[in-house]
C-alpha cells in the first residue's frame, strides 16, 4: 500500500486509473476521470491517492481529500455529531480491480492511518458496483461499519442524437409549443429579446463572471441548502480549457445561468440558477432549449452529464440512467454508531416532509416565491 502526491503518480498507476475507470463506465463521467482529480487536487497538502499492489501490480487506486462531514438534522447538533474529519474519495467510484472483501476492508483500514484525527472514509455519489463492494468488505470483525448517507438516487445523463431535428423531435409538438410561449411571455415582460451568452475564455468569465456569480448566490439552493458560490473557484477549469458556461439574457436582464464544463466528449452540467422573479415564464428551460441550439451549432459532445438527482428536467430529458449512493466508513465507536442512528432518523423524517410538501403543492409555491 502506497500513499502518493497526484503530481508524482508513477506511470503505471495513471495507466491502470485510466485504462480501468474506461473499461467500468460506458459513459465515464468528466468528474470520474484522472484528470479532473488532478485538476481538483494538484498542489493540495490536504490530498493523497492511495495506490495498491499486488505482486508488484497495481489493483486499486483511491484519490482522496481531507474535508469535514457532519450529519444531519438535530443530530450536528450533539457534541459528537458535529464537523467530523474525513477523507472524503474523488472521482465518483473508487479504481480496483478483482479485489477481494478482505482486501478491500485492509485499505480501508489504512486510510484511517492517514491522520489521527480521521473518524471516516466519505464515498459520494458511487454506482452500484462500488457500493456493492463496499457493503461486502466492511464487517464487524473489521472495526468499522458504513453509515448510509443515500442510496438509489438516481444519476442521469443525455446522450445526444446525431442531428439537431433528431434531438428536438424527442420533445412532443405539445412540449415545444409551450417552451416557445413562455420564451415570448417573457419578452413581452421584459421588452427586450432573449440572447444566449456563451462563456468560454477568461475575457468572458471576466465580464460577466459577477452577474453568474450574483444569480447563484440568489437561487433557493444558496438560501436553502447553503450551496454558496465564488467565481474564483472556475479560473483553474478556465485555465485548463475546459470551462463551457452559459447566461440567458432578456432585453438587459440576466434571467438564467448554467456552469457547465465540458472535456473527453462530456459537457458536464453542474449548476443553475434562474431569476425567481422571471420564475412564471420557466427561465431555466428556455435556458436549455438554447444551450441544446449552441451545442449543435458549435462543438457537440457525445452527452450532457446532469449529474444526481430527480429533478423534473433531468428525468425529461435524460436517456441513460444509473443509481448513485453516498456512504461513509466510521470507526465502530459508540458515540459514532448512535449518531449514524439520529442521522437516518431525521434524514427519512425530512425526506417524508419534502413529500408531503411535494404532494400538496407548497414546494413549488415556496420555490417559485419573489425574491427581495
Amino acid at each position: 500500500i502506497e500513499f502518493h502526491n497526484i503530481d508524482e503518480l508513477p506511470s503505471d498507476v495513471i495507466e491502470f486509473w485510466r485504462r480501468i475507470q474506461v473499461a467500468h463506465n460506458k459513459v465515464l463521467p468528466l468528474s470520474g476521470t484522472f484528470d479532473w482529480c488532478r485538476l481538483m487536487m494538484s498542489g493540495r497538502a490536504d490530498a493523497t491517492v492511495l495506490a495498491a499492489r499486488r505482486a508488484g501490480r497495481v489493483v486499486v487506486v483511491v484519490p482522496c481529500m481531507r474535508s469535514t462531514w457532519s450529519f444531519s438534522g438535530a443530530a450536528r447538533w450533539l457534541s459528537f455529531g458535529r464537523g467530523r474529519h474525513v477523507l472524503k474519495v474523488l472521482g465518483r467510484d473508487f479504481v480496483a480491480d478483482d479485489l477481494s472483501s478482505e482486501e478491500l476492508g485492509e485499505l480501508w483500514r489504512s486510510l484511517f492511518s492517514y491522520g489521527k484525527d480521521i473518524d471516516g472514509v466519505w464515498f459520494d455519489h458511487i454506482g452500484d458496483e462500488g457500493w456493492t463492494l463496499l457493503k461486502r468488505s466492511v464487517g464487524r470483525r473489521s472495526g468499522l461499519f458504513l453509515h448510509r448517507v443515500f442510496t438509489d438516487t438516481p444519476h442521469f445523463r443525455f446522450i445526444l442524437p446525431e442531428t439537431r431535428e433528431a434531438c428536438f423531435a424527442l420533445r412532443s409538438k405539445g412540449s415545444l409549443k409551450r417552451t416557445a410561449r413562455k420564451e415570448r411571455a417573457m419578452v413581452r415582460a421584459e421588452g427586450g429579446e432573449t440572447r444566449l451568452v456563451e462563456l468560454r475564455t477568461r475575457v468572458d468569465w471576466d465580464q460577466w463572471g459577477a452577474i453568474v456569480e450574483r444569480l447563484m448566490t440568489e437561487a433557493w439552493q444558496a438560501e436553502w441548502l447553503g450551496h454558496g458560490y465564488n467565481r474564483r473557484c472556475e479560473l483553474a477549469v478556465i485555465e485548463k480549457g475546459w470551462f463551457r458556461s452559459f447566461l440567458l439574457l432578456c432585453g438587459e436582464r440576466p434571467v438564467a445561468a448554467a456552469i457547465a464544463y465540458q472535456a473527453h466528449d462530456c459537457l458536464l452540467y453542474e449548476r443553475i440558477a434562474y431569476d425567481r422573479r422571471a420564475s412564471e415564464h420557466s427561465p431555466g428551460m428556455v435556458l436549455f432549449y438554447r444551450i441544446l441550439e449552441c451545442l449543435y451549432d458549435n462543438d457537440r459532445p457525445a452527452f450532457i452529464d446532469f449529474g444526481e438527482g430527480d429533478a423534473h428536467y433531468k428525468r425529461q430529458w435524460g436517456n441513460a440512467c444509473t443509481q448513485s449512493h453516498s456512504g461513509l466508513i466510521l470507526k465502530r465507536r459508540p458515540s459514532l454508531m448512535l449518531t449514524s442512528g439520529l442521522d437516518r432518523f431525521f434524514r427519512r423524517l425530512s425526506a417524508h416532509a419534502g413529500g408531503v410538501l411535494r404532494a400538496s403543492g407548497w414546494r413549488k409555491r415556496l420555490l417559485s416565491r419573489k425574491g427581495p
